[in-house]
């Protein structure tokens, strides 16, 4: 008995406060419209407590708020918001009529995933790809050959293992064609043509190209990249492609970069310094100047000498294989050095601009470089 007594006043109790729940909410409703009467759908209404609502298709919204004061804003795309402070003692209507707004909308920025700008430019009837010195540095590599390898996809510049001379200028491809098929341009003008020649079993073997790595990476302003043939305009040393490189002009800051590293195994490391600095004269004149040293230790990663492959090259006859054998046992790797080879380099490189009347330009630029080298090449073995 007493156990339906308590049940029935517990049940009582919960019907009071739920009561006075209900009663301290009061029912705010409207209509959130245009100038012209015609209701906006999909209105944000929202008062500060954090409660809100939003309008329907016939631009009618409904919220439940306690009674006292509350300020209601509504707000749309496209409409400037309004808000309207109101004492709720009941269920109460409030309209609101949004005017449109006549400026124009901020620029909204939507993350979809990427974390970085495009590229390349597509609104341009061939891809472009336009980089920054920012975004050469960022790779971590200190020439700008290496820089473009781990920015554009189908660059591709390689370190052979027999350097020789190749140590002086490594041998680079756009879309698997050889250097002398890339026109390479300063500002718009054809970069000079080094003296090398390729000859070993690499890429761009039989050909010749400018240095790219004889352009300080501090000295670049931006890269522009057409990876697609534009020979009918600039000949056939562009059929892979053209790539104008735009030197700093405007002088803004002096800066000093240092730089170091090596590989995992500690060997191969790399030291570098450079200076960009510069000078304005007037509203368009200008020189930009900049100063480049670096080191780069050689790594080796001589491989064991595959004998089964030796003896079918050199061998033949009982005494010629028992002769590869004979010094192979002695010098696994017979005695080759492979891996890349030690570079010194000094770099000076400037660009000059000169007003002359209103439209006209006397510009200047060049560059002096350094390079010392040491390399190396096939050791003759004696059963050759």
């Amino acid at each position: 008995m007493r156990s339906t007594i308590k049940t029935r006043i517990i049940i009582l109790l919960f019907a009071i406060i739920s009561s006075t729940v209900v009663l301290g909410q009061n029912t705010v409703s409207g209509k959130v419209s245009d100038n012209s009467g015609k209701g906006i759908s999909g209105a944000s209404v929202t008062t500060r407590g954090g409660r809100g609502t939003v309008s329907g298709a016939d631009g009618m919204y409904s919220l439940s708020l306690p009674a006292g004061s509350a300020t209601i804003t509504v707000s749309f795309v496209g409409y400037a918001s309004a808000s309207r402070t109101v004492n709720i003692s009941g269920n109460m209507t409030v309209d609101f009529v949004l005017i449109e707004s006549t400026g124009e909308l901020g620029e909204v920025i939507l993350t979809t995933g990427a974390r970085s700008l495009p590229r390349s430019s597509i609104n341009t009837p061939l891809p472009i790809d336009a980089l920054s010195s920012s975004d050469l540095k960022t790779t971590g590599q200190i020439s700008f050959d290496k820089q473009l390898q781990y920015r554009v996809p189908s660059f591709n510049t390689v370190n052979t293992p027999v350097n020789d001379a190749t140590t002086l200028l490594d041998p680079y491809e756009i879309r698997n064609l050889g250097p002398s098929r890339t026109l390479i341009l300063i500002n718009g003008k054809r970069k000079n043509l080094s003296a090398l020649l390729y000859v070993q079993f690499s890429p761009g073997r039989g050909e010749t190209g400018p240095d790219l790595s004889a352009i300080p990476p501090d000295a670049i302003k931006r890269v522009e990249i057409l990876r697609d043939g534009a020979s009918a305009q600039y000949g056939s040393d562009a059929i892979a492609g053209v790539m104008n490189v735009i030197l700093k002009d405007k002088y803004q800051y002096s800066s000093l970069t240092f730089n170091g590293g090596m590989t995992h195994k500690g060997d191969g490391e790399n030291y570098g310094v450079a200076f960009n600095s510069g000078a304005n004269f007037g509203s368009k004149g200008f020189l930009n100047y900049t100063i480049d040293f670096s080191q780069n230790n050689s790594a080796v990663r001589s491989g064991i000498i595959d004998r089964p492959t030796e003896k079918a090259t050199f061998g033949g006859s009982p005494s010629a294989d028992a002769a590869i054998d004979a010094y192979l046992n002695v010098y696994p790797t017979g005695n080759n050095i492979n891996g890349s080879g030690e570079t010194q380099a000094a770099k000076f490189i400037y660009n000059l601009g000169v007003p002359i009347g209103d439209n006209g330009q006397f510009y200047s630029n060049a560059a002096l470089v350094f390079k010392k080298v040491f390399s190396f090449a096939n050791f003759r073995v004696p059963y050759w």
